[in-house]
């Protein structure tokens, strides 16, 4: 008896608490809506709230409509473009106009209705004309805007807000984040339509494009070009002038009379190309060859088929030259230069390089003089190597005593040093080093060099410094004059 007492008491408590809980619940929804009410009798305080249409959908059907617009422009005019939306693709007339022709994904309701104006500025197109430039644009309208145009109504004080529905005014939207992944829908949904635009160019025009994130096509010849492109493509015919500047990218392109081209972390392509600017990073670059190239290159694969004059700097890397015509003057650190043949009309090979394999083949310049300096190198050639008068070739075994004691004096007098071939100035850097270097160490750090030397003595490393010739150098003769450091060098 006394346990269904004590249970009916239980449930009994339960029963006002949730009674209670119901009621505070009541009484805190009245209060809400009353509180409401009163804002809304307060016009000052209205502002914050807005309603929408009733047909208003987060799925509207659309369809693909194409614009078109002319606008005048002279032959010689300078066409600027800037596009981040659409592949395009340029094409060259007789006309005296410039002329656009895109698609664009309108409201189906709003196709029969809309017009030119409208229809540019929902593709986010915009084209201009300015005497003797012209302006096309064709980028996406920030997001906000697209929404603000999906709101049919907002309603202020009773009364519908027109200043509103532009764009203005200051009024909060309750379901703006719910607006913002509609436009963010609405954009993945245009994106992955077919988005394309069809440039009509005056001949003889000049271009100045920035590009991002698309294609271009140019199927006509240019005059003169200049492209600023980042994770874009080019392909594209002749060119008078061109500059490109350009990150993450793919390029294809013909024949080019002079080039400035600034490029990192892509792939360029092209015919033949007069005179060339290079200044790369991190790419591949192929091309038939020219008259002149002159490169600031780093960690780039560089590949020329035939080439006149190469000048410049290279760090690390590559550069490839199948025929060199007249002469090369490069300097650089982990460079590999090879190059397939130098012809009899080559006037200098000059090179200066550290860490790196070098081909420089002489079997094709029957007249030839060779200067090479370069420590702790592997030479191999087809011509003899003498010594210079700075440097001579140690055959005998190294007295290792006289060595050590050499390298560990500081009194040292500055005599000439011929074990194993090293200049003074060499030899001294070294027994700098080796006094320098902690007790414990030093004997270690003479063996090394003992060992080096060693290796000198049986031939296996060429000498520091040599000279070699082959055929008449006492008429026009191609002259080498080679510096490189710890290297590996082919003349053969």
């Amino acid at each position: 008896m006394k346990k269904i007492v004590a249970v009916f008491l239980i449930s009994f408590c339960l029963s006002f608490m949730h009674g209670e809980s119901i009621a505070q619940q009541n009484q805190s929804g009245k209060f809400a809506t009353e509180n409401l009410n009163a804002v809304k009798a307060q016009p000052g305080r209205q502002r914050n709230l807005y309603s929408t249409s009733p047909d208003y959908s987060d799925t509207v059907k659309r369809i693909v409509r194409e614009v078109s617009k002319d606008v005048p422009a002279d032959k010689n005019a300078l066409i600027k473009i800037v596009n981040t939306v659409r592949n395009i693709e340029i094409r060259t007339w007789p006309e005296a106009k410039v002329r656009i022709v895109a698609l664009v994904n309108v409201e189906e309701k709003k196709s029969a209705t809309i017009t030119e104006e409208e229809l540019m500025e929902t593709g986010g197109l915009g084209l201009k004309s300015f005497g003797n430039r012209v302006e096309i644009q064709s980028v996406n309208p920030p997001i906000p805007e697209r929404i603000s145009n999906r709101i049919k109504k907002i309603v202020v004080d009773g009364k519908e807000n027109a200043l509103a529905t532009s764009g203005q005014g200051m009024v909060l939207y309750e379901k703006l984040p719910d607006l913002y992944q509609s436009g963010v829908e609405e954009s993945r949904w245009s994106e992955s339509a077919t988005r394309k635009m069809t440039i009509y160019l005056p001949d003889s025009c000049r271009l100045d494009i920035d590009n991002r994130y698309t294609n271009l096509l140019i199927v006509n010849d240019i005059d003169e070009g200049r492209f600023k492109m980042s994770r874009s493509n080019l392909d594209a015919r002749n060119f008078r002038k061109l500059n490109i500047a350009a990150d993450l990218y793919n390029i294809n392109i013909s024949d080019v009379g002079e080039a400035e081209l600034e490029l990192e972390s892509g792939s360029f392509t092209a015919g033949a190309i007069r005179s060339v600017d290079l200044d790369s990073k991190s790419s591949e670059i192929d091309y038939e060859g020219g008259e002149q190239l002159y490169l600031r290159s780093q960690s780039d694969r560089i590949i020329v088929d035939e080439i006149a004059r190469v000048d410049g700097r290279k760090i690390y890397g590559d550069l490839r030259i199948g025929k060199l015509l007249k002469s090369i003057d490069i300097e650089g650190t982990n460079a590999d230069i090879k190059i397939r043949t130098i012809t009899a009309d080559v006037e200098s090979v000059k090179v200066n390089d550290k860490y790196a394999d070098l081909r420089l083949p002489v079997k094709g310049t029957p007249n030839f003089q060779v200067a090479f300096k370069g420590d702790n190198s592997t030479v191999f050639a087809p011509f003899e190597k003498q010594g210079t008068t700075e440097v001579e070739l140690t055959l005998e075994p190294v007295n290792t005593a006289d060595l050590r004691a050499e390298l560990t004096s500081t009194t040292a007098t500055a005599k000439k040093v011929t074990h194993g071939g090293l200049s003074q100035e060499r030899f001294d850097e070294l027994r700098l080093e080796v006094l320098k270097t902690p007790v414990e160490k030093k004997a270690k750090a003479i063996n090394d060099i003992i060992a080096r030397y060693d290796q000198l003595k049986i031939g296996r490393i060429g000498p520091a410094q040599f000279k070699g010739s082959g055929g008449d150098t006492t008429g026009k003769h191609t002259v080498f004059n080679i510096t490189c450091n710890q290297c590996t060098v082919d003349f053969k």
